[in-house]
């Protein structure tokens, strides 16, 4: 079962430089291993390096960080990953506490193999999966 994770946001401007490295490096930006690693349990998984590295076949940047002008970092995900649910469960809980977001923004999106239509994400670890209607303009669903 794969699962694509689709997420924009800004962090907060006070972000731990710890949280920062750990960003940069499962992102591939930086190829060096953070001398610490924020205190996590996504952390102790054994493919926490990988979660954002995980691309489909027609992305070239799967996540990325970038300095904006406002002197907030910017986070881009698109990554489609097999099996990784519970890493995905603990990446959201690990990075939500530094995302500069209102309660109730729309920040992204999941879509899984085995669910339609995709689960929207709201600020802070809040979903939202739309109710699937019987038809759509007289077909089926």
């Amino acid at each position: 079962m794969y699962t694509e994770l689709n997420w924009a946001f800004s962090l907060k401007r006070h972000t731990p430089e710890e949280v920062e490295y750990a960003l940069l490096f499962m992102t591939g930006q930086d190829d060096g291993k953070p001398e610490s690693l924020p205190s996590h349990p996504l952390f102790g998984t054994a493919r926490w390096r990988d979660i954002l590295r995980s691309a489909g076949k027609d992305s070239q940047a799967p996540a990325w960080l970038e300095l904006a002008d406002s002197g907030r970092y910017r986070v881009s995900i698109r990554c489609v990953l097999t099996g990784y649910d519970a890493e995905i469960s603990q990446f959201i809980h690990w990075i939500t506490p530094y995302i500069f977001a209102r309660p109730g923004d729309f920040i992204g999106y999941t879509r899984s193999e085995d669910v339609e239509p995709v689960t929207l994400l709201l600020y802070p670890n809040r979903t939202f999966t739309p109710q699937r209607p019987d038809e759509i303009d007289g077909e089926p669903v």
